[in-house]
């Protein structure tokens, strides 16, 4: 197995700007009394979306209202996690949760939020939208997740006789940048990706694959996630991603990714 594969850009790199990178939140810092919003629900959440491991990730859904946008990030998060662990490529970097009047931002270890030149290393989440005690919706970056957030239904999409794909999530990260998700499972000796996969937007036109996370290959009834980011792409196009089977066949399936 191979970890990650770089094709024009490393996603690790665009993964620590957009709030992916594997973190660790070791408790407050510059903590303001006065926020807007419920400061113990807002660190429960974001608590769960800075821990290491997927499933600590994905628990923070709990602190969010079912069918919102806050509960398909902490979905999507989890599940890039789950594919940048499954390709041996999981960041254990340790971040910070800064919790300001109207704001949260993550800290990478060692960087200060107050110092100007440091302060687009902290990403930030602001205009918190809540329902009682359970979060609903905010901006990552400069923009809401309206529009930039989507998970599947679960529904299992064959890849021809070799194997079968999930769609779990998209995302268009703080970059500007769409990273798909997938949980691959295998039905032949050895199920692996090419690197021809892409993606073709609502009007038609093509993006190719910029970087990826997960398994380099699957031996039969091995599953793994498998992360594909096309730069500059939106949700509401139609993901082909293309893979091998054992004899170096290509076998291309194509999900819509909304």
């Amino acid at each position: 197995m191979v970890s990650s594969r770089n094709l024009g850009g490393t996603m690790t790199s665009r993964l620590i700007t957009s709030i992916t990178v594997g973190a660790l939140v070791l408790g407050l810092s510059a903590c303001s009394p006065g926020t807007s919003y419920p400061q113990d629900a807002a660190e429960a959440y974001f608590s769960g979306i800075f821990a290491v491991s997927p499933e600590d990730t994905l628990a923070a859904k709990q602190f969010a209202v079912p069918g919102s946008n806050a509960e398909a990030y902490a979905i999507e998060q989890a599940a890039l996690k789950q594919a940048m662990m499954d390709g041996g490529n999981l960041d254990q970097t340790k971040v910070n949760l800064v919790l300001k009047s109207d704001q949260v931002f993550g800290c990478p270890e060692g960087v200060d939020l107050e110092d100007p030149e440091q302060t687009e290393l902290c990403p930030s989440f602001s205009n918190l939208e809540f329902d009682g005690d359970k979060l609903v919706n905010f901006d990552a970056g400069d923009s809401s997740l309206d529009g930039r957030i989507a998970v599947g239904d679960g529904t299992e999409i064959p890849i021809g006789s070799i194997g079968t794909a999930k769609y779990i999530a998209a995302y268009v990260n703080m970059a500007g940048d769409l990273t798909i998700i997938l949980e691959v499972t295998s039905n032949t000796s050895e199920l692996s990706r090419n690197y021809d996969s892409i993606y073709l937007s609502a009007s038609g036109r093509q993006v190719e694959l910029s970087s990826w996370e997960g398994p380099d290959s699957l031996k039969e009834g091995r599953t793994g996630n498998v992360a594909f980011l096309f730069s500059g792409a939106e949700i509401g196009g139609s993901l082909e991603a293309s893979f091998y089977d054992a004899d170096y066949n290509d076998v291309i399936i194509s999900i819509s990714i909304k």
